[in-house]
């Protein structure tokens, strides 16, 4: 491996140093974020992005090597492509991209053809102009160099100059030729390295054309015996065909006998299940057709007992309606009865008090049984019984009043101490008295029976 090195003209070599960085150039390292480290080269069209995958260690560390041995080189040196076209396929992961290879070459050639020259050991450099001058030229320009120097130093000292012998100058003179040899023997060093990497890279390139051949021939020969296996096959597969083709046909033909044969059978049995069940059908429609009339017939009785009922039903109805609306209309009529025979009770009631408190002694003499206004329904002494006074006092009570407080009025009005001052002068016989101590306990009676059971009262 050729260094790309600097030295001094006329000097030793210095020691190697770095011209450029094939890491940063190339683009090694994936800056994507969150990655920054090496990963596959390749590009990811599914995912619009350079390929993630980490390479593995062993590849990590060749590459890496590879890269800073170039560092050395020119990138102009043939030895760099070489060297890159080595870490092609190791820099792109196996499983997807290893098919990229060649584009990845022609992408970093490209970065290398756009490497301006600061870019290069930090240093502008031109082109070497040693590729277009002669060793002749370069020769002269070092001699005039040195002649130049020589002519400083005798300026600054002609003392010595001047005794400068005509020997020194041919030991300078032999140095200047040694080290013209020197240069060229490092031309034709340096020429024959750059031939040898060109044969070597000839070498792969034709290699790689000799396995690409071969790989062809491989791939036509094994086309070949596929499309012979296939042939092979294809032939196979027609015998098996025509042989299962004229089996099947033998099959179809047996089937076709035995279906026909199924088939008249089938036909015969099915013309004497026909039969069979026209004449099951004809019985069926005599049976049905008999059963039809004999419930039509039924279901006419039932009708006509139905529509029997029906009028019975009807004319019991309305004679119940016509038993409902006498019963009714009789009900009204008695409670009318009640109502007017309680309204003219109340009258009496108020003509009593009032005959009671314009009373005289003259009048006291006089037939009370006829002014006093007794609980029956016709008002009539001589109606004054006890199942009278329960009747009237039970049904002429209006059926919206309070039963418990009319009764509590009734007993107000009978209880003796009452009639005694509105009966005061008269004569009452034992009899009358006997009737008045009758109703008062009927009524206190009703009233006790009445309390809290105003509707039970009323029946």
């Amino acid at each position: 491996m050729v260094a790309y090195t600097e030295h001094s003209r006329f000097g030793s070599y210095s020691e190697r140093k770095k011209l450029w960085d094939p890491t940063k150039t190339l683009g090694i390292i994936n800056t994507d974020p969150g990655y920054n480290f090496m990963t596959c080269a390749g590009y990811a069209p599914s995912a619009g992005r350079r390929c993630r995958m980490r390479i593995n260690a062993y590849n990590r560390d060749s590459i890496t090597q590879t890269l800073d041995d170039i560092s050395y080189l020119s990138p102009n040196d043939p030895a760099v492509i070489s060297r890159l076209r080595t870490i092609a396929g190791p820099a792109l992961c196996v499983r997807w991209h290893q098919n990229q290879a060649e584009t990845i070459m022609m992408q970093w050639q490209r970065k290398l053809q756009q490497l301006k020259p600061p870019q290069i050991g930090g240093r502008t450099r031109t082109k070497p102009e040693r590729t277009r001058r002669t060793m002749k030229q370069e020769f002269t320009e070092d001699e005039d160099e040195d002649e130049d120097e020589d002519t400083d130093e005798e300026d600054e000292d002609e003392s010595e100059d001047e005794d400068q012998s005509l020997e020194d100058l041919q030991d300078q003179l032999r140095q200047l030729m040694d080290r013209f040899k020197k240069m060229e023997e490092k031309q034709n060093k340096q020429r024959r390295q750059d031939q040898g990497y060109k044969r070597k890279e000839d070498r792969v390139v034709t290699d790689r054309r000799k396995e690409e051949r071969e790989r062809r021939r491989s791939e036509e020969k094994e086309k070949e015996a596929r499309r012979l296996e296939r042939e092979r096959l294809e032939k196979e597969w027609m015998e098996k065909e025509w042989l299962e083709k004229e089996r099947l046909e033998k099959e179809r033909l047996e089937k076709e006998r035995v279906e026909k044969e199924r088939l008249e059978k089938k036909r015969l049995e099915k013309e004497r299940l026909k039969k069979e069940r026209l004449e099951k059908e004809r019985i069926e429609k005599e049976r049905l057709e008999k059963e039809r009339k004999e419930k039509e017939e039924k279901e006419q009785r039932k009708r006509d007992q139905a529509a029997s009922n029906e009028r019975i039903r009807q004319r019991a109805q309305k004679l119940r309606e016509e038993r409902e609306r006498e019963k009714q209309e009789k009900e009204q009529k008695e409670q009318e009865e009640w109502d007017q025979a309680w309204t003219k009770y109340q009258e009496r009631w108020v003509q009593f008090r009032a005959s009671s408190s314009t009373s005289t002694s003259s009048s006291s003499q006089r037939i009370m049984q006829d002014e006093i206004p007794w609980p029956v329904k016709s008002g009539s002494y001589k109606d004054v019984r006890d199942g009278n006074v329960h009747e009237f006092l039970t049904k002429a009570v209006p059926r919206d009043a309070n039963v418990a407080k009319v009764m509590r009025k009734e007993c107000q009005k009978w209880h003796p101490d009452a009639m005694h001052r509105l009966l005061r002068g008269s004569q009452l016989t034992d009899v009358d008295q006997m009737m008045l101590d009758m109703i008062c306990r009927k009524v206190t009676g009703l009233l006790n029976a009445s309390a809290g059971r105003s509707a039970d009262f009323l029946g």
